[in-house]
């Protein structure tokens, strides 16, 4: 259950991504990817702590 939660958020989070970079390049990118770390790190935190 949890590991698909985890997936689903991810799959969730790649067109985001992918539309992003097409739209506005590298430095969008590396922005996109630390908040998207960031992101997966809380989410991490949440799921393993409970």
């Amino acid at each position: 259950m949890k590991k698909k939660f985890v997936n689903l958020l991810i799959l969730n989070a790649v067109p985001w991504l992918v539309a992003l970079v097409a739209t506005h390049g590298q430095l969008t990118m590396l922005v996109v990817i630390n908040l998207l770390l960031i992101n997966i790190g809380f989410t991490f935190a949440n799921v393993f702590s409970r």
